[in-house]
């Protein structure tokens, strides 16, 4: 196919491709779709600003479509918006210790994804605070069992943004996150962050204290 920049169709065409993740519409969900992975997955269904909203967990073996959709928006939209490099694409780990939390909601005509948040659990050895001003590293508050809760990617909609839908996604994360327990928002730690993911994590992390972590645990000591 050639691209033919004297052509209006064709202009309008290459416009949306490359602006396809400035709506909704490709984050389409069909409602039939919806109820086989409420069906499939773990759901929470619940109100937020009026509307009934679906908050899924999948993990690196749950078999549903969603998983699939899920990791095609990570990696053709959530890397790029975020500046992943390519060594750090990848959506799954080979020990299993992923977690993606979903966020679907309902525009005026149809459902659509409208967050994604990558969690995974990580060790004290991997943190590290990120203002240098901050107490030293040995003074991170240790857990009963050395887990933290890692936040290895966060994404909005820019349509949804500044809705506190962020903060939902890692609330419903620690809820989850161990059976024992809900994970306290001062063990959370997040990777590499963005000016505005920085600015979100100091306003989400009590005493804004901001932990980050390395992605590569076998390079910790």
């Amino acid at each position: 196919m050639v691209y033919d920049c004297d052509s209006l169709f064709d202009q309008k065409q290459h416009q949306e491709f490359h602006n396809r993740f400035l709506s909704t519409k490709w984050f389409r969900v069909q409602s039939s779709q919806l109820n086989v992975w409420k069906r499939a997955a773990f759901c929470i269904v619940e109100q937020f600003e009026g509307n009934y909203s679906h908050i899924f967990c999948i993990t690196q073996t749950s078999k549903c479509t969603l998983k699939t959709r899920v990791d095609k928006i990570i990696l053709e939209c959530i890397n790029k918006e975020l500046g992943y490099t390519p060594d750090l694409a990848q959506v799954w780990t080979s020990d299993g210790r992923r977690q993606a939390w979903v966020y679907v909601t309902a525009s005026d005509k149809y459902y659509f994804i409208g967050a994604v948040a990558l969690v995974e659990k990580i060790s004290r050895k991997q943190l590290q605070y990120a203002e240098e001003n901050s107490a030293a590293n040995n003074d991170i508050i240790p857990t009963s069992n050395n887990v933290y809760m890692g936040v290895n990617r966060i994404w909005v909609h820019q349509t949804l943004r500044r809705r506190g839908i962020a903060a939902l996604l890692l609330d419903h994360a620690r809820s989850y996150f161990v059976s024992s327990d809900s994970v306290p928002r001062e063990m959370i730690a997040f990777s590499s962050l963005t000016d505005s993911g920085l600015a979100f994590a100091r306003n989400y992390i009590s005493g804004g204290k901001v932990l980050l972590y390395n992605l590569n645990p076998e390079t910790c000591h």
